[in-house]
């Protein structure tokens, strides 16, 4: 009997087929954080400071600021929801929170299932020759 190859999964080719490696920790330019949509405004300002925050992690280099970030917004406002009203009272919420965060990659669970990296070492912080400007210098 021949060996019956099984179906190819239709997904398998948005899987990368090597690693991405993301941006250091802390590079990213406050230029570049979308303004927060109507759901995170009306949130309050800790779903905005956290929609914010969320934007300069390492992770939000491989998002799309049109397509997920109505998920970005769900984060910050589930992370602000259970902020203020605390880990007993939003104890369901904590299933869809991390559910959410799996989505955008902020766990090191789906970090490794989307193949992306985040540096051990910031190449800007390698030992670099510096030469102090002395007053000579300054006079130039």
């Amino acid at each position: 009997m021949p060996h019956q190859q099984l179906p190819r999964d239709a997904r398998s080719h948005r899987r990368p087929s090597g690693w991405t490696d993301l941006p250091a920790p802390g590079t990213t330019p406050w230029w570049s954080i979308p303004e927060p949509p109507e759901s995170v405004q009306a949130a309050g300002q800790g779903a905005q400071d956290r929609w914010a925050a969320l934007w300069t992690f390492p992770e939000a280099s491989q998002w799309d600021p049109q397509g997920d970030a109505d998920l970005v917004a769900r984060v910050a406002v589930l992370r602000a929801l259970v902020a203020e009203v605390g880990a007993d009272a939003a104890a369901k919420k904590f299933s869809e929170l991390r559910q959410c965060e799996d989505r955008l990659g902020l766990s090191p669970t789906a970090r490794q299932r989307l193949h992306w990296r985040i540096p051990e070492n910031d190449p800007m912080d390698a030992d670099l020759d510096v030469i102090p400007l002395t007053a000579d210098l300054m006079e130039f």
